[in-house]
């Protein structure tokens, strides 16, 4: 896979709440580097983007995006979830 960053400083909304930077990873499937990365791949998207940009990219995160320990991982990592606690449920299907 081959990472190609872009990140732009502009006025953006986003739930309501204006944002200074929108940023945009620009690859086939981004959340992979985020999911099977190497740990210098970990640390290239925190320095070229930082940890507000991935934070949306877990938030957002579809059915088979991240594996069990990723998806704990980047939780904790973004501080998305408290040291003591667990992080959410994985996106799942429900049937019914």
């Amino acid at each position: 896979m081959r990472l190609r960053i872009s990140s732009t400083w502009r006025p953006t909304t986003c739930g309501g709440k204006r944002l200074k930077k929108r940023c945009t990873i620009q690859t086939a499937s981004s959340h992979r580097f985020m999911d099977i990365g190497t740990f210098d791949d970990v640390q290239g998207l925190e320095r070229a983007l930082g940890m507000d940009c991935l934070a949306p990219v877990v938030r957002q995160a579809e059915i088979g995006w991240f594996r069990p320990q990723s998806w704990s991982y980047w939780h904790y990592r973004l501080g998305l979830v408290d040291k003591t606690a667990r992080p959410p449920p994985m996106p799942m299907h429900t049937l019914g």
